[in-house]
């Protein structure tokens, strides 16, 4: 099928010009990509942050042990979280619904049919409710656990795998730096992102081998308020603010405390409103990059159409003089500044799209893909060729068809 006059006509002008076309194609194209690459990788850091929070739990508070300052620890003031802590947490029951301490060390465990260094967690039987862990075969440690002593453990699907082979754990026994436990459980895959997430990130429980805290340190937890701790989970009671409970928290271990904080307390809730804070703040500094790059690609297309305008000065005024309307000259060239911004759209889309391949692939980042961003990029790319077109097309079609046809 014959193409219509006025796009051979199209494709013919900016066929003359092949390397300001190309430049111009060039500078709305870096533009459409730079809109597309940068936007999927702030959607691909938020739904990462959203992941990784929601894996903490909205709804929940985290205390953790930092190290106090150099004076403190001259003094010798400082012993740390303790379960003296979790107790004097666990009486906030207005707004606390479930405590549980966390001690975590590495450990060697041994199997049937292998060993593995993996990461020991000693809590309370709590703790898999507050993070919502699930059992995927067997059952999760429960209160009577807790209080009998029983050395038994939920281990991670990974973990499973690799001490027991094919073979059915539940039941079965396996040493942990020696001492002898009984797998009660293994965990459903839980497939976690543990890069940094502001001050605490989310573990993955694959390879993890998850005991009583009674079991651990032989004895009832509750009865040794000076037994050390690395963290303290809490839940808050329903209809409770975690931001809330957090400034009680504070306020309770701060209280016991007169050398200072030696810990963090962490709202994961917190943590989100301050992702999508710099989410905003992301959005702001893509969309100035795009407008700038989309800008000088529009200045480029204006620069290339001028100049053709010029250029064809006794072709404009010979057209006019055989028929053609002022509406029909302005058309043409308004036509040709949208394929040189059509063109950059397409070829922006796909280097856009390669970007963000290549970021996930060899950057190791999330990435998502927005059609909105993709349909918007390339609405945009139109619109900057319309705007970018308009002032040289009206100058085209202004001018006086006998002066033109005489312009040497």
């Amino acid at each position: 099928m014959a193409l219509p006059a006025t796009v051979y006509t199209c494709l013919e002008a900016l066929s003359r010009y092949r390397l300001r076309t190309a430049l111009s194609v060039t500078g709305v194209a870096l533009g459409v990509a730079a809109v597309v690459s940068l936007v999927s990788v702030g959607l691909g850091a938020r739904e990462t942050a959203m992941r990784q929070v929601a894996a903490l739990g909205l709804e929940n508070v985290v205390v953790r042990y930092r190290s106090p300052s150099l004076a403190v620890l001259e003094r010798q003031r400082s012993s740390g979280l303790t379960m003296g802590d979790a107790q004097r947490i666990a009486s906030l029951a207005d707004v606390a619904a479930l405590v549980s301490p966390l001690l975590e060390r590495p450990v060697t465990t041994v199997g049937s049919t292998g060993r593995q260094d993996t990461m020991l967690l000693a809590v309370g039987s709590s703790y898999f409710e507050i993070l919502g862990l699930a059992a995927a075969r067997g059952r999760s440690l429960s209160a009577v656990d807790d209080r009998g002593i029983a050395r038994v453990c939920v281990i991670g699907a990974r973990l499973s795998g690799a001490i027991f082979g094919h073979g059915a754990p539940i039941g079965r026994s396996l040493t942990v730096d020696g001492l002898p436990y009984t797998v009660v459980g293994v965990l459903a895959d839980r497939h976690a992102d543990t890069r940094h997430v502001g001050p605490i990130s989310p573990r993955s429980f694959e390879n993890a081998v998850i005991v009583p805290v009674s079991a651990f340190v032989g004895h009832d937890p509750a009865s040794d308020r000076w037994l050390r701790v690395d963290e303290i989970w809490v839940q808050a009671a329903p209809g409770q603010d975690p931001v809330a409970l957090g400034a009680a928290i504070d306020r309770s271990l701060l209280s016991a405390r007169s050398f200072g904080a030696d810990y963090d307390v962490i709202v994961p809730r917190e943590l989100l409103n301050q992702q999508l804070r710099l989410r905003r703040t992301f959005d702001v500094v893509v969309g100035a990059v795009a407008l700038v790059t989309l800008l000088v690609g529009g200045i480029g297309i204006m620069n290339v159409m001028l100049t053709a305008v010029f250029e064809r000065t006794s072709e404009i005024g010979l057209r006019r003089s055989v028929g053609a309307t002022r509406r029909a000259i302005a058309s043409q060239f308004l036509l040709e500044a949208v394929a040189i911004s059509a063109a950059g759209g397409v070829a922006g889309l796909v280097l856009g799209l390669a970007a963000t391949r290549a970021i996930s692939a060899f950057g190791e980042w999330t990435t998502v893909v927005s059609m909105i961003s993709v349909v918007a990029a390339g609405v945009v790319s139109i619109g900057v060729g319309l705007l970018s077109g308009i002032y040289p097309a009206q100058r085209a079609a202004r001018l006086d068809p006998i002066e033109a046809v005489r312009y040497e």
